[in-house]
């Protein structure tokens, strides 16, 4: 034997004491387990007393959306990292920072919100959308949804670029009659379709041009929240052009407005050369 006869002996009653420690080792972890299916108490750990998380946390644990990227590869750490500090200047959405630097594009941030929420994704919602739907049109321009046709369940579908607060599910909610259900879509897409709601000379702004709420916070001239409030009682066929209602309510004086629009025709003016043939 390799460490002699005395160990081949000794492996007798080691055998016997091992055995018997397992065996109540597995009898008290299935006591502790039946214990705490039964009176619903979660299993501790006896070494350090750490309570395990429980499956329903796991499940509710919030995905940030830098770290979905991140392990898809869709970014690298420097670019995440860059556009969080400048997020903390701009007040604007990490995914929109990462798409105006290029660093990723509207597919990939689509599929990252749903998956990040579980939330399912739609496709080309201009041909989905509904025609005449109850949600009015000021409830579309707050909380940046496109209402959709009803589903084969019978409830109506919203196309959203990330899932609304509570406050915005609750108002529409209201205002539909039932709970919508959320689908992500493109930014792209969403912003296009409010574009028809936003008409300039009765005609669509262009791609290129963004909504004036969107131009006014990313220029630093508006305070995201300020204009999140402010929205919550604009009515388009009431106050008008949102520029207007803005400086009616005091939030911004005319001059800010006038330079905002200007910049915004600028991208008008820009996307129509663009699109002129060589």
């Amino acid at each position: 034997m390799l460490y002699g006869w005395q160990h081949g002996l000794l492996s007798i009653p080691r055998m016997v004491v091992g055995n018997f420690v397992n065996f109540m080792a597995a009898a008290r972890a299935w006591r502790m387990f039946l214990i705490g299916k039964l009176l619903n108490r979660k299993l501790v750990w006896d070494k350090t007393m750490h309570d395990f998380p429980s499956t329903d946390l796991v499940a509710a644990a919030p995905r940030r959306l830098g770290s979905v990227l991140l392990s898809w590869q869709a970014i690298n750490d420097e670019k995440l990292q860059t556009a969080l500090t400048e997020q903390q200047t701009r007040q604007v959405p990490l995914g929109r920072i990462l798409l105006s630097h290029g660093w990723l594009d509207d597919e990939t941030l689509a599929e990252a919100i749903a998956f990040q929420n579980d939330l399912p994704r739609v496709f080309d919602i201009a041909s989905k959308r509904a025609d005449n739907s109850v949600l009015a049109d000021e409830f579309c321009l707050r909380w940046r949804v496109v209402p959709l046709n009803i589903n084969v369940q019978g409830r109506t579908e919203i196309a959203v670029a990330s899932p609304l607060p509570e406050e915005g599910v609750q108002q529409i909610t209201e205002q539909l009659g039932a709970e919508p259900v959320q689908l992500v879509a493109r930014e792209s897409e969403i912003v296009a379709q409010l574009r028809q709601l936003q008409a300039v000379g009765g005609q669509p702004l262009p791609a290129a041009a963004p909504l004036l709420g969107d131009l006014l916070v990313e220029q630093g001239l508006l305070d995201r929240e300020v204009f999140r409030k402010a929205m919550l009682g604009y009515r388009p066929h009431v106050h008008g052009r949102i520029g207007d209602y803005l400086v009616d309510i005091g939030v911004l004086p005319r001059e800010t407005i006038e330079e905002a629009v200007a910049r915004q025709h600028n991208h008008y003016r820009t996307a129509d050369q663009t699109e002129q043939p060589l």
